[in-house]
């Protein structure tokens, strides 16, 4: 029988992905929908954070226009201070259920990385009892660092000297260290089935590995939070803080493919040999294929 030689328009293996940066356009564009569903999910797990940070807002701009008005702001700051404070320890309960929805959203967002099939509600519900606990911690973790930096920050508003200095450190320390170490682990903990105490463990090797990248990815979305809270029309604020969870599933899905590549040269090449390039097909098996036939 008469073998019909290959047309342009057939599926082979050299339409599929051969590394993550084609593995994030090829679900970009087949899956987006899906994403944009994830966004919308996050939207409804963060609705009390959002809420908390309306109440929030309101409270700073009563104090913004009292201190505007007075001669001497000091006691004004540290008032707000005590009840700002109030307002960031509520958020900690918010983001605890926010975690839950990113339990989820992290499952989904692994499958499609590794380019295997995906139902939303059924994976998004496994995601949820696989990675709640752990993802609660980190939750948890990270609305303590919260709490403590927007607590220096507002020590911050009447402090002098030296003391506007000291207050910053818990800030950039989060943002250039802690973030990083914990974004590392909540990808981890999508792909290992290691306690939470390991996985932190290999956040911080990852972490150490190659700091100024992760630095500089992780930084992009607090550099859009940031934005956000900088706007001073708080409709236009929260539209913004909207759109932020939005697209995070985007930001999201980068985040673990870049970890992902991170995890094959410094943990899987090593230890789990079966996840190395588990998602895209390497130009060389192409290339092997193509001289084998």
């Amino acid at each position: 029988m008469r073998i019909r030689p290959a047309a342009k328009s057939d599926l082979t293996t050299a339409s599929l992905p051969h590394n993550r940066r084609e593995v994030f356009s090829d679900i970009c564009a087949l899956y987006g929908g899906m994403l944009f569903k994830l966004g919308l999910i996050l939207i409804a797990f963060a609705a009390p954070c959002l809420f908390i940070a309306f109440l929030a807002d309101q409270n700073q701009i009563a104090y913004l226009a009292e201190a505007l008005a007075a001669e001497d702001t000091a006691p004004i700051w540290q008032e707000y201070q005590i009840t700002d404070s109030l307002f960031n320890l509520l958020n900690i309960l918010g983001l605890l259920l926010f975690s839950v929805g990113l339990a989820g959203t992290a499952r989904v967002i692994r499958q499609h990385a590794w380019e295997e099939p995906v139902n939303l509600k059924l994976d998004f519900l496994k995601g949820i009892r696989q990675n709640c606990r752990p993802f609660w911690m980190l939750a948890f973790l990270a609305g303590c660092w919260i709490f403590l930096t927007k607590y220096c920050f507002a020590g911050a508003l009447y402090a002098t000297g030296g003391g506007v200095v000291l207050n910053l450190i818990p800030l950039l320390i989060g943002l250039l260290v802690l973030l990083p170490i914990l974004c590392y682990t909540a990808v981890a903990t999508t792909i290992y089935t290691n306690p939470l105490r390991r996985n932190l463990q290999l956040g911080m090797l990852l972490f150490l590995k190659r700091p100024l990248p992760a630095m500089g990815i992780c930084l992009l979305l607090p550099l859009l939070i940031l934005a956000a809270e900088a706007i001073p029309a708080i409709p236009i604020r929260l539209l913004l803080r909207l759109m932020n969870l939005l697209l995070l599933p985007f930001l999201l899905l980068g985040w673990t493919l870049w970890s992902m590549n991170q995890m094959d040269k410094h943990i899987n090449a090593k230890q789990y040999p079966e996840l190395v390039g588990k998602g895209f097909t390497p130009l060389e098996t192409d290339e092997t294929q193509t001289e084998s036939n």
